[in-house]
Parts: structure tokens; sequence; C-alpha cells
């Protein structure tokens, strides 16, 4: 294996060999196999994606404790395409400080597509509506984040592109159960102190967590373990074998497809909270203008914010903020959306996939992709259901 010796002057550099190396021996003690048998290594990584998402998160100093991790994965398998972390004033390269994968923080809205999702596979469309008015979760008020209702209907794709909590919360009373056991099948984690709605992002996960669950809508509904193995040799160069769990199903394919163009929307429509991600004219001239899909979120307390978005080829998510969960991120960072702005990375990455074929099944109704009227697809049980 690559060595990387502990630099005893490191202040607040990463050191991104130090940490990928501390990754790796974990992942392949999770393959059942043990390091020192291990001569070489080959990763999923891309070396221009590593290298330019690096040179994001770490080129502008963020502001005291505020800390950044960002992961990348290929939709077609789970590859682990990018993670790059920045220090925060911590020492991100320690094992367990690499935030892409250990910050276990509130994921917000984020959540939303993935409830929306799940609501897809129990007779909800994309053109379902509801009312944005005020709305109470167990005895609690429930507020958009622009602190104002429409005071009117609006259809779920509408809701989701602005970010209405109070649709959110609607959609998921009914269905908190079956939210809950989806949430926990993707690997997040509940806040048991946290007694709101978990349509609103209570549950915690990593970046890389967050971009595997983004994945599955441009990946036919799979569900892909990330990973950053490729290929392991032993020290006489012979291959090892590399057990790691398969793709599952995760979402049926049409709501797959659905939700993948819900997200699209939540870009290019009127009501779009994250129009900058629109693709330029430059691109568009010089076929990056990829379709991506993207969601932001931020907590109440602001100490988290995010974003997570999806091209047909990746999937990527971004988190800024406290490790600890004490202090809010910058007002600056939090009012220009910088997390959302890392994301347009993903449209400056070669895609061999320019786009989504909708499955059978899909029809458009005023520029949304929904079911075919009378079909009723049924999503999977989630992973590690009974």
């Amino acid at each position: 294996m690559v060595s990387a010796r502990r630099n005893p002057a490191y202040d607040q550099t990463p050191e991104p060999a130090w940490a990928l190396q501390a990754l790796v021996r974990r992942e392949l003690r999770l393959g059942g196999l043990d390091p020192r048998r291990v001569g070489r290594v080959v990763l999923t990584l891309d070396a221009r994606a590593q290298a330019a998402l690096v040179s994001r998160l770490t080129g502008d100093a963020r502001e005291g404790s505020v800390a950044e991790g960002a992961a990348i994965v290929d939709v077609r398998g789970g590859g682990i395409v990018a993670l790059a972390s920045s220090t925060g004033g911590l020492q991100s390269s320690d094992p367990g400080r690499q935030w892409a994968v250990s910050a276990q923080r509130p994921v917000a809205s984020t959540v939303k597509p993935l409830l929306y999702a799940q609501a897809f596979g129990d007779g909800l469309t994309q053109l379902s509506t509801f009312p944005d008015r005020p709305t109470r979760y167990a005895g609690q008020a429930v507020r958009n984040s622009s602190g104002a209702f429409l005071e009117r209907a609006v259809t779920v794709r509408e809701a989701n592109a602005r970010s209405l909590n109070t649709v959110a919360v609607q959609v998921g009373t009914p269905r908190e159960d079956g939210l809950r056991r989806l949430l926990l099948g993707l690997g997040y984690r509940p806040d048991p102190e946290n007694r709101s709605s978990p349509a609103l992002g209570t549950f915690r996960a990593a970046p890389l967590t967050v971009a595997a669950a983004y994945a599955s809508f441009a990946g036919g509904g799979q569900l892909c373990p990330p990973h950053l193995l490729a290929e392991a040799y032993d020290r006489a160069g012979r291959p090892l074998p590399l057990p790691r769990a398969e793709c599952a199903p995760l979402w049926d394919e049409v709501v797959a497809y659905e939700t993948f163009d819900l997200l699209t929307g939540a870009v290019n429509d009127r009501a779009s909270h994250v129009p900058f991600l629109r693709a330029t004219l430059a691109q568009r001239l010089t076929g990056r203008a990829v379709p991506l899909g993207a969601k932001s979120g931020t907590t109440d307390d602001v100490n988290d914010t995010w974003c997570a978005a999806v091209t047909p080829q990746y999937a990527m998510a971004v988190w800024l903020g406290d490790p600890a969960g004490e202090r809010s991120v910058p007002v600056a960072l939090y009012r220009q959306q910088t997390a959302c702005r890392e994301v347009a990375l993903l449209r400056d990455l070669p895609h061999d996939r320019q786009s989504l074929s909708p499955p059978p099944g899909i029809t458009r109704v005023g520029g949304a992709a929904v079911p075919l009227a009378g079909l009723k697809p049924r999503n999977p049980a989630p992973p590690g259901a009974p």
C-alpha cells in the first residue's frame, strides 16, 4: 500500500494521502482483508475530479470553526470519484476527521426528495397538490424558510423547488414510519433529541451517505454502497478478492426517474431555489449542459448547510458547518448558498452518459415526468426491512 507518514509540524493544512490511507485500511478490513497483506491498491478516484474538489474545499479559507466535506460517486456501481474535506480548524486528515465520511450532521431539506420518492411509490406524483398554509407537527408550528405562506395549493414539484416545509410535513406525517425505515436503511441516524418531523431532515448522515442516496435516482432506482477500492494486490503482485455489497433495489424505476426529474425542476423551474446552477451559455455551446438536479438544506440553527446534486452519471453531496454543532455558519456563506455553488463542479466532469432515458411507464404532463394514467408504481422494501 502507498505509505504516508504523519507530518509532526501539521497544523491545519489537509493531507489527502494520510486521510485516504485511513479510509483504504478501513475498507480493506470491512472486506475481510488484512491491510498488512496488501502491497498495492487501485482506487476508484478520478485524479482530475479529486484535484478539483480538493482545490474547491481548501482553496478559500473558511471562517472560524466552519468545516466542509464533499463526496462524488458514480451512479453506475457506487465508485467514489472524489472525496475531500477542509479542516475547519481541526485535523481533517486524522482518522475520523475526514468530514466527507465522518461528519454525521442533520441533513435538513436534502431529505425532501427521498420523502417524495417514497410518496411517489404510494400514489402521489409530482403534480399532486397540497396547500401551503400554517401547519403543525406534534404541537409545533411549521414555518417555511421564507417566513411566509403562499396560501394556495402547490404541486409537489413546486413545493420541492421552493423547499416548502409545510408541504413536506403534510406529505411526511402519514408516511413517517416508512420514512424512518427508509432513512435507517440508507445509513442515516436518528437524533433522539430532535422532536421535529423527520420530513424536515432531523436524521443525520455524512456527505458520502447522502451522495449514495441521491445516486439511486439516476441509477435506475438501485442503491449502490459507495466504495473506494477498485483493485487490490498482495505483496507478490497477485490480485486479491474484494468482497463488497451488491447494489440493491431502492425505488421502482419509474419512481427513480420521476424523482430525478423533480430534482432537475428544482434547478430549472421558475420557482427554483438554486437558479445559479442552470447551464450557462458556454456550457451549452461546449456540450457540458448535462441535466443537473439539486436540493439545498439548512438547519434551523444554521449550524449546518447542505447541497446534494445528481446528473445522469454522478451524484454529489456537500456539507458545510460546525462539526461540533455549536456555531452557526457565517452569514455570507449561508446567504451565498456556498454548498450549492460547489456542486456546479459536476458539469465540468466528463460524462459518458449525457442523459437519462425514461423507463416504460413514464409520460410528461405540463413538462413534468409522471407515471402513465392508471400506472401505480410501488417501491420495494427499504434495505434491511424484514
